[in-house]
């Protein structure tokens, strides 16, 4: 017997492209091999108190980084679900989701794995710490502005 999947659902639903999608999405989830923990409409949910098998996104790339940098250290496999213009990061169009749902409960899916890169920062303020998915970019404050960069790999 197949283990039930325990997600997440987030959709911004400040976003007139999520708000639109959403009446579709919010029903594909209903199957009895998923177990739906939360939906995080407005980017405030604590991952910290959940343990899901899967956070579905809908939305865009942006949303995709947007979770993942709330999800911070704790990350989570994501199933992205464009409903923005153009998705590079995510998996599945609004339209495909309810035909392929099927596959994803019974977790007939692969995984890949993304970098994910820590960053912190000492500037005249203190220090700040930021997380990047794939990459990071790091720029001085003007263009002919010096910057002093330490790199260290896997420390």
């Amino acid at each position: 017997m197949t283990d039930v999947l325990k997600i997440i659902v987030v959709a911004d639903l400040a976003q007139a492209r999520v708000r639109s999608v959403w009446p579709h999405v919010d029903r594909v989830p209903v199957h009895p091999l998923v177990e739906r923990l939360a939906v995080d409409h407005d980017r405030t949910l604590d991952y910290s108190l959940f343990k899901p098998d899967l956070v579905v996104v809908v939305g865009g790339d942006g949303a995709i980084l947007r979770t993942c940098r709330q999800m911070g250290l704790m990350q989570h496999p994501i199933l992205g679900v464009n409903a923005g213009r153009l998705g590079f990061l995510a998996d599945l169009a609004v339209n495909d989701l309810e035909c392929e749902w099927g596959k994803i409960a019974a977790r007939q899916y692969d995984i890949a794995e993304h970098l994910m890169f820590g960053c912190r920062i000492q500037g005249p303020t203190g220090v700040e710490e930021h997380l990047g998915l794939n990459e990071l970019v790091v720029s001085s404050a003007g263009a002919m502005r010096m910057i002093d960069i330490q790199l260290d790999i896997n420390g």
